[in-house]
C-alpha cells in the first residue's frame, strides 16, 4: 500500500476514534449532571438567588430566557442532598418549565405536551423516539421527537 494513503486512512482513523470518544464522554456527562446532589437550607429567597446557589455547587451555569422565568418571584425552599433532576423539578414544573443540560449549562424552555408526557414517566427526550400525547381534546397522538 502507497505509505501517503497509509498515512491518511492511520489520520482519519485517528481523528475519527478522537470525535467519538468526545461525543461519549458528552453523552455520558449529560445523564451524570442530573445526579448531582444538592443542599439548600430552609429558606425564603428570590428564584435568582436559588440558581446562584445551585449554580455554586454545580459548578453549572443556568440559561434562560427573563420572560420564561421571574426569577424575582420570593419562595421557600430547602433540600437536603436531592439530586439536581429532582431539585428543578420541584422548582420549576409548576411554573411551566422544563430544562435539559447542554455542557455545563442549565438550560430552560417552557414545558410543552410532549414533554410533561415524558416527564410524568421519568424518562429523558432521546432523538428518533415515537412518543404518544394527547391533544386538546383528549385524542392520542403519535409524534417523532427529532
Amino acid at each position: 500500500m502507497n505509505p501517503a494513503i497509509k498515512l491518511i486512512l492511520v489520520s482519519v482513523l485517528v481523528i475519527s476514534f478522537t470525535l467519538m470518544s468526545t461525543v461519549f464522554a458528552q453523552v455520558n456527562s449529560n445523564n451524570r449532571q442530573g445526579e448531582i446532589m444538592v443542599n439548600i437550607p430552609a429558606c425564603k429567597v428570590t428564584l435568582k438567588t436559588l440558581f446562584h446557589d445551585i449554580e455554586q455547587q454545580t459548578g453549572m451555569t443556568f440559561f434562560y430566557n427573563n420572560r420564561l422565568v421571574n426569577v424575582d418571584e420570593i419562595i421557600r425552599f430547602s433540600c437536603s442532598n436531592e439530586k439536581l433532576d429532582i431539585v428543578l423539578r420541584r422548582l420549576l414544573h409548576e411554573k411551566g418549565v422544563t430544562w435539559s443540560y447542554m455542557d455545563k449549562e442549565i438550560v430552560l424552555r417552557p414545558i410543552t405536551k410532549e414533554r410533561t408526557f415524558l416527564q410524568s414517566f421519568g424518562t429523558h427526550e432521546a432523538a428518533g423516539i415515537d412518543l404518544a400525547a394527547c391533544d386538546d381534546n383528549n385524542k392520542l397522538v403519535i409524534t417523532k421527537i427529532m
